[in-house]
């Protein structure tokens, strides 16, 4: 296999991760641990653009003259690697998961020990939260578990309600 063979492939694997990732079907790659930036939770927030600068390499091959494939490296690749990087360390609220944007702004800190809970069985509490109302359901369930009070969100929709 060529270099550009393995760079397409590995670039279309890092694109396709980093899609189901964003859309929440692998959500127990939030309960890993490890080293910061080589934890799961650094790969999914750069699998896309790296899966990007991958293909922009593969890309900047085709360019018919050495110059444009400078050019096209320069100014393609360097600033999706820069993106990359940058995403590991900082991710946009907007561009995370919506089920982990949900839980934040619903739980704030407690989120954190709602997923370490969620931690003790991954495959158990990965199979629940497969829709938003069973996410909702457990983060309910664990809350009152963990003895933490209702949230903002809980408390007005319960004022609503009477």
């Amino acid at each position: 296999m060529s270099e550009l063979q393995f760079l397409l492939i590995t670039g279309l694997v890092f694109l396709i991760v980093g899609i189901f990732v964003r859309f929440g079907w692998f959500k127990a790659i939030f309960l890993a641990k490890g080293i910061p930036v080589l934890m799961p939770h650094a790969l999914q927030k750069i699998s896309i653009p790296l899966g990007l600068v991958l293909l922009a390499i593969v890309i900047t091959d085709f360019a018919p003259t050495v110059e444009l494939r400078q050019i096209l490296f320069i100014w393609g690749v360097g600033p999706l690697f820069l993106i990359s990087v940058a995403l590991a360390v900082w991710t946009p609220h907007w561009l995370q998961p919506y089920w982990l944007v949900y839980l934040e702004d619903e739980y704030g800190t407690v989120m954190w020990h709602l997923l370490e809970e969620a931690s003790k069985n991954p495959r158990e509490w990965s199979r629940r939260v497969r829709t938003q109302a069973s996410l909702e359901e457990w983060a309910e369930e664990t809350r009152k578990k963990l003895g933490y009070p209702p949230h903002p969100g809980q408390i007005e929709r319960e004022a609503k309600q009477r």
